[in-house]
């Protein structure tokens, strides 16, 4: 597994330990659609990996993930649990300063 695949599983298992779920191997797949989201958002906003990149790793379509992304920024807003969970993450992935991290 290369360092593209490595850092992105890594962030996705993360987020699948904190819902008790597996987001890489996601059957039935709506049980999984919030952490996998939240899996990508974790990865866009704390490496410069491109959607692109996370679509092949996640074997998924790039316009999948780029509508998870934005989705789960949507959510940040409309649920405060969302966004405590999120911030959680964010200091996890990227301890040096989380509004450095943010990429939009």
């Amino acid at each position: 597994m290369n360092d593209e695949a490595n850092t992105l599983t890594l962030i996705a298992d993360y987020v699948a330990t904190y819902h008790r779920k597996n987001v890489i191997e996601n059957r039935p797949r709506f049980k999984a659609a919030y952490p996998l989201q939240e899996a990508w958002w974790v990865a866009f906003k704390t490496t410069f990996y491109s959607y692109s990149d996370m679509a092949r790793v996640f074997e998924k379509d790039h316009t999948t993930i780029m509508h998870g992304v934005a989705a789960v920024d949507k959510r940040r807003y409309d649920h405060p649990a969302v966004f405590f969970r999120t911030e959680l993450y964010l200091e996890r992935f990227y301890p040096q300063g989380v509004t450095d991290a943010m990429r939009s």
